[in-house]
Parts: C-alpha cells; sequence; structure tokens
C-alpha cells in the first residue's frame, strides 16, 4: 500500500496536485483458526486536501455503471457523505443539462454557496481552465486506482 501510495503521489507532483498521506492507526496480529499461520492486518487513514479551482471544491467523482454508481470522495473533501441523490444520480450535467452516456460525473462545491453540482468533462472544460480540469480528472483517476488497491 505504501509503494502504491508514492506511486500515485509522484503523479501528483507531476501534475501539480496535492499529495495523500497514509497513517496507520492500528497493527494487530490475526491468526487463522484452522491453519499455523498468523498475519499481519492494518487499519489505515489516507488523507490529503482536496483540490480548489477557481472557486470550486472537488469533493468527488461518479462512476456509472450498470450495476449502479461508484462513488470515490476525495479523501480530505469539505463533505464526506453525499447526499443520496448522487447515489442515484443519472449522467446528467448541472451545467448543460445535458443527459448522455457518461462514464463518469464529476462533484463539485461551489464556495460562495456551498451548493453542490454534478458537471460532465466536458462543461469541466469549458468553465475551468484547461490544466485545472486536466488536474481534477487525474486527481479523480488517482483516487479509483488507490480504492481499487484498497478493495485486494
Amino acid at each position: 500500500m505504501q509503494t502504491k501510495l508514492a506511486d500515485l503521489n509522484k503523479k501528483a507532483t507531476r501534475w501539480k496536485l496535492p499529495p495523500l498521506e497514509l497513517k496507520v492507526i492500528k497493527e494487530e496480529d490475526v491468526r487463522d483458526p484452522g491453519a499455523n499461520y498468523v498475519t499481519k492486518r492494518y487499519t489505515i487513514s489516507i488523507t490529503g486536501e482536496s483540490p480548489r479551482v477557481q472557486g470550486y471544491e472537488f469533493i468527488a467523482k461518479i462512476e456509472h455503471t450498470d450495476a449502479g454508481n461508484i462513488i470515490n470522495v476525495s479523501p480530505n473533501a469539505s463533505i464526506k457523505n453525499l447526499p443520496d441523490e448522487f447515489r442515484q444520480a443519472d449522467a446528467e450535467c448541472d451545467v448543460c443539462h445535458t443527459r448522455r452516456e457518461r462514464l463518469n460525473t464529476f462533484v463539485l462545491r461551489k464556495e460562495v454557496d456551498n451548493s453542490l453540482m454534478k458537471v460532465g468533462s466536458g462543461c469541466l472544460k469549458r468553465f475551468l481552465p484547461a490544466v485545472s480540469v486536466n488536474a481534477l480528472i487525474n486527481y479523480a483517476h488517482m483516487l479509483e486506482d488507490l480504492r481499487q488497491t484498497i478493495s485486494y
């Protein structure tokens, strides 16, 4: 996990994104009841600063799948649990009000009024600077990569 996080943080540096930090909260020996060996189990915490771009905070990426939405929340987002409407959200963009077959939709928080919005990547490119849009998309990919590593 530490190696994976180090690789992700190298990418974060290259994309001018804030790094993620891994902290071991608890370490314990777990004996397998039917075997003669002990394995280590770790409880960890991953923290980091969410990217902010021109008055918008990156909160999460919604991955739309046939089985339902998978939500990857940024580790240090100001909002930890999105309202239920985002779990069931379709792929409609709140900026262009277009519903299309999207793989991902991004959730941003507008800092002036704390409102949440779902934004497709095409619209991110229209109202945020291109470099920052790429950084947000890369950050979302980093979170997904980390989530998949933790799932194993």
